[in-house]
């Protein structure tokens, strides 16, 4: 059985209803990094694979980045829906995941999102293990994930092979247009 992960965004301060270790993350990282609203493009920068990520943002997403230095070390998107928003995609700069900038993000994000009225920041699940710890560490309560229908995880892997293909096509369609002039 898989779990989700979500934070309960209660009249509660958020800060001490986290683990130890979480709570001392968040506090750290807060003395190294910056936060600030980001762009798709800088998700881009950081994301393994940017063929997982929408073309462009809806109304109803925002991006969160996280800086040191002027770098950006960490970025997450999240969908806002009536009640609830939802962690979407997540992008680490490989330098710098030591420096817990998802952590800070997701509690940033949480705090910014109550003021909103919204009642609770689902993290979804997942089957690997270090992601699904790390929704675990940051999450304020828990659910039971419904298996999805076959079907459906068929045409997802589709799709991302037919984006990435085409992402692919085109990136060599460029590579031969600046080849020719």
């Amino acid at each position: 059985m898989r779990f989700g992960y979500r934070i309960d965004l209660t009249d509660d301060p958020l800060l001490p209803r986290l683990p130890r270790k979480t709570r001392n993350i968040i506090r750290s990282s807060t003395k190294k990094l910056n936060t600030r609203n980001g762009t798709l493009d800088e998700l881009k920068q950081i994301h393994w694979n940017p063929a997982y990520l929408p073309s462009k943002l809806n109304k109803n997403q925002f991006i969160k980045i996280a800086e040191h230095n002027g770098t950006i070390t960490s970025a997450i998107l999240i969908e806002l829906n009536i009640e609830k928003a939802v962690y979407r995609y997540a992008g680490n700069h490989p330098k710098y995941t030591h420096m817990n900038g998802n952590t800070l993000l997701l509690y940033t994000a949480a705090n910014e999102l109550k003021t909103r009225g919204i009642k609770t920041l689902d993290l979804g699940g997942s089957k690997k293990k270090n992601i699904a710890d790390f929704k675990r560490r940051i999450s304020t309560s828990n659910y039971v994930l419904k298996p999805k229908p076959w079907i459906v995880v068929l045409v997802k892997k589709i799709w991302y092979h037919l984006k990435k293909a085409h992402q692919q096509y085109a990136d060599n369609l460029l590579e031969v247009q600046a080849y020719e002039f």
